[in-house]
């Protein structure tokens, strides 16, 4: 049985993900109708081990492949939370070479377990949250699907399983 103190460190090593992102369009004609998705980016999340940082902090360390020559450095943190509750996430991915270096984007999100937590950690199975357009391509004032800085959109990065 697990105390109330316990908190879980998120399992991300040994998965694939695939990440997702999406504008969120409201509606010209109809300001308070429905909002629509429009596909802002897509491409595969890849990281390494999460490691604790201080007692209730972790952080790790990844790559984002958007499209070929275009990867994004991954770093991400968060709180580490309670038994079965969702960990806070906070973070960056920035391009560091090639066409697109220069891109920065910044992501805030909930980590969620994959089952129930054992032992203080479980699997990953998704990330959700929102990601926000910072800095473009080599000082452009967009970013590298062509949309203005500043640009907030929500994101999903879901575990595929165990990686290949």
């Amino acid at each position: 049985m697990s105390q109330a103190n316990e908190t879980w460190l998120p399992l991300f090593e040994f998965q694939d993900f695939l990440y997702r992102s999406y504008l969120l369009e409201p509606s010209v004609n109809d300001p308070g109708g429905p909002v629509s998705l429009k596909d802002w980016a897509k491409g595969k999340f890849a990281c390494g081990q999460a490691t604790r940082s201080g007692t209730d902090r972790y952080t790790v360390h990844g790559t984002l492949a958007l499209a070929p020559g275009v990867t994004l450095a991954v770093t991400l943190g968060g709180k580490l939370s309670a038994i079965d509750v969702p960990s806070t996430m906070e973070g960056e991915g920035a391009c560091l070479e090639g066409p697109a270096a220069g891109a920065l984007y910044r992501l805030t999100g909930l980590v969620h377990p994959a089952s129930s937590t054992s032992l203080g950690a479980a699997p990953v199975a998704s990330i959700r949250g929102s990601v926000t357009a910072m800095k473009g391509a080599g000082g452009s004032n967009m970013d590298l699907a062509r949309q203005p800085l500043g640009t907030v959109g929500a994101f999903i990065i879901v575990s595929l399983g165990p990686a290949d």
